[in-house]
């Protein structure tokens, strides 16, 4: 039986063990997390798929302004068609966790500065296990 979750919730990334508000998208396709500062160990300029399998330190925060300083695998690129052109976006994988249950879900990092949650669920985190309740949040 597929669990419940609000339009919004309170998340653990368990990898970096902090709680995140999220916000929870039907519409997109994979979860992203605020990432900044982001620095690849021998990094190849201007050719990201060569970065796959590196490791990237990045800076993140959450609602509560505690902010972070993690370490992770890259594990694939994501190349993200926009009205301000191509952007590249580094794909890592970390354990997210809701009222008990705890699922590996890969994270798209990106600058989330300008946005309410620094969290985002997307359908790659809840296809099979969560039915959205709109009318239920935070």
């Amino acid at each position: 039986m597929k669990k419940k979750i609000g339009s919004t919730a309170e998340l653990n990334i368990k990898d970096i063990k902090m709680p995140f508000a999220a916000r929870i998208d039907t519409g997109a396709t994979m979860s992203s997390l605020h990432a900044i500062d982001l620095s690849i160990e021998h990094e190849v300029q201007g050719d990201f798929k060569k970065n796959i399998g590196k490791q990237i330190s990045f800076t993140t925060c959450n609602h509560l302004q505690q902010q972070i300083r993690v370490q992770a695998k890259i594990r694939n690129v994501l190349l993200v068609k926009s009205l301000q052109g191509i952007e590249a976006r580094y794909i890592v994988v970390m354990h997210v966790g809701y009222q008990g249950s705890e699922f590996k879900v890969a994270l798209s990092l990106r600058d989330r500065t300008q946005m309410d949650y620094k969290l985002l669920i997307g359908r790659n985190w809840l296809a099979g296990k969560f039915v959205v309740d709109v009318e239920s949040s935070l």
